[in-house]
């Protein structure tokens, strides 16, 4: 089998990258952390992300305790601020599941 390959234009870091990066970070934390209440051990809590954004932006991405199809649409996205701007919307979704299912015991 052979593949054809095309170059991946993921562009820089962009303005605000930064930031949605940090805001992503810390709500993946969180969302870890009710995980693993949950007894649903995923990555740790604690995990260290690159300092580079856009290599942080798909390390987080991977790491992130979502489904597989959701993981998959998030490292297809094209722009770093794009996947943030995703990756920031189902965590919070998630975040949002898993404190219902603690709330409910």
């Amino acid at each position: 089998p052979r593949a054809a390959l095309e170059p991946w234009g993921d562009g820089g870091a962009g303005s605000g990258g930064a930031q949605s990066l940090e805001r992503a970070v810390a709500t993946l934390r969180r969302v870890l952390a009710l995980a693993a209440e949950l007894g649903e051990h995923r990555a740790e809590s604690t995990i260290e992300f690159a300092t580079d954004p856009l290599l942080a932006s798909y390390q987080a991405c991977a790491v992130s305790p979502l489904g597989p199809l959701d993981q998959h649409r998030l490292l297809g996205v094209d722009g770093l601020g794009d996947r943030l701007t995703l990756l920031n919307q189902m965590l919070a979704e998630e975040e949002t599941y898993l404190r219902a299912r603690l709330a409910l015991g």
